[in-house]
């Protein structure tokens, strides 16, 4: 566990305009994290990770004081059993809180939640195949949000929005990795 500050001259933030980051005010971040590990038996591990974080720009509050996109609350767990000697399986579920989307915290985004598993089988001790499931419960949640003002081609001005890039549906990924 950590209890932890971070003081920043200039934080990044995202500028739908351009399309990048760019420096912005001074910011302070401080939270909380932890993680656990606990092995049940000799075939069963399960791993718990936490954060709880606020951040906050601290200079010119009277433009609002919150950074957009900053998480300030993400929790991941999942559960990884030895099936037999070459074989494992897990599953495991991401959970990142809602985050404000403009400086006043007026808007704010969605909190998602993913499922996602695996099963390997080491067939030597260099090469290993892996089959992974991704969005298991096929949740529409987004990636990511933003929110700023764009215009779309015949609009004459432009409309503030939320901006988002939704999560992948339910899919899956076959791989082999070989070591040499």
């Amino acid at each position: 566990a950590s209890i932890w500050r971070l003081n920043l001259d200039s934080e990044l933030v995202f500028s739908g305009d351009a399309g990048t980051t760019e420096a912005s005010r001074s910011s302070r971040r401080q939270g909380v994290e932890g993680s656990i590990r606990y092995r049940v038996s000799p075939r069963l591990v399960l791993d718990l990770e936490g954060a709880m974080s606020r951040a906050r720009f601290t200079h010119n509050p009277n433009l609002g004081d919150f950074i957009p996109g900053s998480v300030g609350r993400v929790i991941s767990e999942s559960a990884t059993f030895v099936l037999a000697p070459r074989w494992a399986a897990s599953v495991g579920v991401r959970h990142l809180g809602p985050r404000p989307l403009d400086e006043s915290g007026s808007v704010w985004s969605r909190q998602s939640t993913l499922a996602n598993s695996q099963v390997t089988w080491q067939w030597t001790s260099a090469t290993r195949f892996s089959l992974e499931l991704f969005n298991i419960f096929n949740n529409r949640v987004s990636d990511i949000e933003y929110f700023y003002a764009s215009r779309l081609r015949g609009e004459s001005i432009a409309v503030e929005d939320v901006h988002l890039h939704p999560a992948l549906p339910r899919n899956g990924r076959l791989s082999i990795r070989i070591q040499f």
